[in-house]
């Protein structure tokens, strides 16, 4: 039997992983963002975006912060009447970061209970704290170290 040079060794796929259309790309906390609040405009709107649609979202706002771009949207669902436009988030951001009380891109959000009853426990602690220094029982107990141990 001749084997042919076809047959002397294992021929490799036609189709190589190389082609730049065939890689998968890298998402950025950025387009991650963009993505998630798109997906949320989809739902909340009834609507389908279309492949080129969302590469302008991803073009024009590359450059964004991810929690300002997050906020623009919750901004936009609170206001907005039909499926939104790149430009109108950008105004919204824009308008926000020139505000003269601008105060972070999370500010809207209310925090949790847990955050706040962890403060109100913080400052109750410490209120109760300077009440037991100021003490008498402290202060006598302070005396009688100094007049024991000499501090």
């Amino acid at each position: 039997m001749v084997m042919g040079m076809d047959d002397q060794e294992p021929k490799q796929s036609l189709i190589r992983p190389n082609n730049d259309l065939q890689k998968t790309e890298q998402l950025s906390l950025t387009d991650l963002a963009l993505l998630q609040c798109l997906d949320q405009m989809a739902q909340i709107y009834k609507t389908e975006l279309l492949p080129g649609e969302t590469r302008v979202w991803r073009s024009i706002f590359c450059h964004e912060r991810p929690d300002a771009i997050r906020w623009g949207f919750r901004k936009y669902f609170q206001v907005g009447t039909f499926p939104a436009k790149p430009a109108d988030i950008a105004n919204l951001i824009r308008e926000k970061r020139a505000s003269p009380y601008f105060d972070g891109w999370d500010a809207d959000i209310p925090k949790p209970q847990k955050i706040i009853a962890r403060e109100e426990y913080r400052k109750r602690a410490t209120e109760s704290r300077e009440e037991f220094f100021k003490s008498p029982e402290y202060q006598q107990f302070l005396e009688r170290m100094k007049r024991e141990h000499g501090i």
